[in-house]
């Protein structure tokens, strides 16, 4: 009896922790703040395959009708639901690296790195632009 709830416990052990070791993805559902008003703004998910890291943003907050008026090419004039956020991104180590990020407001991509929070809950996206960077941090939306 007593190897059998030993047996259990074990399991029960081994299934935890490899469902929490499936949990540090970066993949999932991320609010976004405005970098004005740090009110939130959207929705993106992320997901990976293929070892690239990507996002889309599902959701806009103020105005779900918005589209990309600022951004050129295919972009131009794309509703934001559906735009690309994230691209491009590989993971080296804990971070993801050699990725972009629009901006919708000023229809610009930007280099970025993206770092996860010990506890996965935050997303903190180092956008580059020159010798300057700015660090974005996103909210994990899907979290329990």
């Amino acid at each position: 009896m007593k190897f059998k709830a030993l047996f259990v416990s074990i399991l029960a052990l081994l299934f935890g922790a490899t469902a929490y070791a499936g949990n540090d993805s970066a993949a999932g559902l991320w609010q976004t703040y405005d970098n004005d008003t740090g009110k939130p703004a959207s929705l993106v998910t992320v997901t990976v395959k293929d070892k690239q890291l990507s996002g889309v943003i599902t959701k806009v907050m103020s105005n779900p009708d918005a589209t990309c008026t600022a951004c050129t090419g295919d972009l131009q004039n794309k509703p934001l639901v559906g735009l690309p956020v994230l691209s491009g991104f590989t993971q080296d180590g804990s971070a993801w690296k050699d990725g972009k990020i629009l901006a919708p407001k000023k229809g610009k991509a930007y280099n970025a790195t993206i770092t996860l929070s010990d506890d996965n809950t935050k997303m903190m996206i180092k956008v580059k632009v020159g010798f300057l960077s700015k660090t974005q941090t996103w909210q994990r939306a899907d979290s329990k």
